[in-house]
């Protein structure tokens, strides 16, 4: 499944493609629902796909599997689009949970001369390999308002706390890594 998604599970998203489900693009009329969620989605989609896909990345180090947590994500994203209110946060919910559910299954072992893989693409890799030894309390807030680019309010939701406690937990994981950074 890496790096394709089945056409009848999502709609299509390529820009150059002239007709969305038999609907010419100059038609004059009026796009009904299903129309209109179909072109909302595709947007979300194209806007979103990167930087999910790069989460899942940051959280797994393997680029394959982080595109197709990414796509599956978006796929169940699809799947409840007319009832989810905030999109973007239930595809990042979704993909976290993939990818816990494939930690659960593969209970893959990485060992400790692998870890400068795991640093996501434009990030330094002794800045990622102190991310990751930071408590998991203080590692995924700062992996979701920095790598998946959630502003806090969506993390509180997420992390099911306070906005306090989530900028909280970012100052002292801030903290953490000036003190580490200053040992260099």
């Amino acid at each position: 499944m890496a790096g394709t998604l089945e056409a009848s599970r999502v709609p299509p998203v390529a820009a150059d493609q002239p007709a969305v489900r038999g609907v010419m693009a100059d038609d004059a009329r009026a796009p009904t629902g299903a129309q209109a969620d179909e072109r909302a989605f595709q947007e979300f989609f194209r806007r979103e796909f990167a930087g999910l896909s790069g989460y899942c990345y940051r959280l797994t180090g393997d680029r394959p599997a982080a595109e197709d947590l990414a796509q599956e994500a978006l796929v169940r994203t699809w799947a409840r689009w007319a009832r989810v209110s905030k999109p973007r946060e239930y595809a990042f919910l979704v993909a976290t949970n993939l990818t816990r559910r494939r930690w659960r299954r593969e209970r893959p072992v990485v060992e400790l001369t692998d870890r400068h893989d795991r640093a996501a693409p434009g990030v330094d890799v002794d800045l990622g390999l102190a991310v990751d030894d930071l408590p998991k309390r203080l590692r995924t807030p700062v992996q979701l308002h920095y790598y998946a680019d959630l502003p806090v309010v969506e993390i509180a939701r997420l992390l099911h706390c306070s906005e306090t406690s989530v900028r909280m937990r970012l100052t002292e994981a801030r903290r953490r890594l000036a003190a580490v950074w200053g040992e260099r």
